[in-house]
């Protein structure tokens, strides 16, 4: 999976999660777009940085087991050469990506 199609996923999968409307555990990874699979390597994935996702059998839903709210953010910022020599302390570093200067 892409990096942008996994934040994706994990902004989707916290909204259901925090609104407590993912449904059963077949229900979940097909709201996702993934599989059963995948969701629970999320969960582990998860719990590892300690983010405890739980199940109600009850209520039929997902639910975090803290009162927590998580905000997924990706940003991606393009420095031209000024900007870098700020944040280098000017000195200039060029990037070779697949052998294209970058900057």
């Amino acid at each position: 999976m892409k990096l942008f199609d996994e934040l994706k996923v994990l902004r989707r999968m916290f909204d259901l999660i925090e609104k407590e409307q993912t449904g059963c555990t077949c229900t979940f990874p097909k709201k996702l777009g993934i599989s059963r699979g995948k969701l629970y390597n999320l969960l582990d994935e998860l719990k590892d940085i300690g983010i405890i996702i739980k199940y109600c059998k009850k209520q039929k839903t997902f639910y975090f087991k803290d009162a927590i709210k998580i905000k997924v953010a990706a940003p991606i910022q393009i420095l031209k050469a000024d900007e870098l020599s700020k944040i280098n302390g000017g000195i200039y570093t060029s990037v070779h990506f697949f052998g294209q200067v970058l900057f």
